[in-house]
């Protein structure tokens, strides 16, 4: 092993242990948003390429969406959250390097604690007793545009079949 080989291996080492102690020493809850590394969302070519959670915020520091990817920036190049939130106001996504190990953990304590609108699954509606899995045949032409549609305008489907009973049945939603 050379001697470049080795400054890489023991730099690779170095920032492993720190990503670790950070990760070990983080408290969400008192995590400071505004003073994250950021990128504007339409510089997403520009993303690092390192593990890392991502949270969507606005100008006036409200986080629409969270997510977590190993390589951000292939993930960023055709997210399919880019078209809605683009459409918000002065968007950037803000981000905090991390072991992969860490990733899954950290992107659901901060969607539990920030509620972001864009990502349905918090709510837990697989998990919560007040609902129920149905499952229903439709076309694959109109499943196709009703699931471009949703992405489209941010909606979860199911929420958009829950409203649909509701007006069938005379229900307020």
């Amino acid at each position: 092993m050379g001697k470049a080989e080795r400054m890489d291996s023991f730099v690779a080492a170095l920032e492993e242990r720190f990503l670790s102690n950070v990760c070990h020493s983080l408290n969400l809850a008192e995590l400071d948003i505004s003073g994250l590394l950021s990128i504007p969302l339409t510089s997403r070519a520009t993303f690092p390429d390192k593990p890392c959670v991502y949270m969507a915020v606005d100008c006036d520091g409200f986080i629409h969406y969270i997510g977590k990817s190993i390589r951000p920036r292939q993930r960023w190049a055709c997210h399919v959250k880019y078209g809605p939130l683009s459409e918000k106001n002065e968007v950037k996504i803000a981000y905090l390097f991390l072991d992969e190990k860490s990733l899954d953990n950290a992107e659901q304590a901060l969607i539990e604690l920030y509620r972001p609108p864009m990502n349905v699954h918090y709510l837990g509606k697989n998990r919560d007793p007040n609902y129920k899995q149905v499952g229903v045949y439709v076309r694959k032409d109109i499943y196709r545009q009703v699931k471009s549609r949703a992405v489209t305008e941010g909606i979860e489907i199911s929420d958009l079949v829950e409203k649909l009973f509701c007006e069938w049945l005379g229900l307020g939603a």
